[in-house]
């Protein structure tokens, strides 16, 4: 949900200063969460699991896209891959 609000700010904002810090705290966030494919069972389950790659893969590419020199995105770089 986090990621969500994140990247729907990022669209309506775009200038604001503070959005390559929030990607590259939803980049970390995703990383040392415990959303995994490991266990994933349901239907559900697998579902969520692709919308948190989906965000992931979005906010990485945004970052990288709009703020190439920002350290954010140099900090980011274990995070995106």
């Amino acid at each position: 949900m986090l990621g969500k609000s994140v990247l729907a700010y990022v669209k309506d904002h775009p200038s604001d200063a503070d959005v390559p810090e929030s990607l590259y705290l939803v980049l970390r966030m995703i990383r040392y969460s415990c959303v995994n494919d490991y266990g994933a069972e349901t239907s559900d389950e697998k579902t969520m699991i692709r919308q948190v790659d989906e965000i992931r893969h979005t906010a990485a590419r945004i970052l990288r896209q709009r703020y190439p020199a920002s350290p954010w995105t140099k900090k980011a770089a274990p995070f995106v891959g």
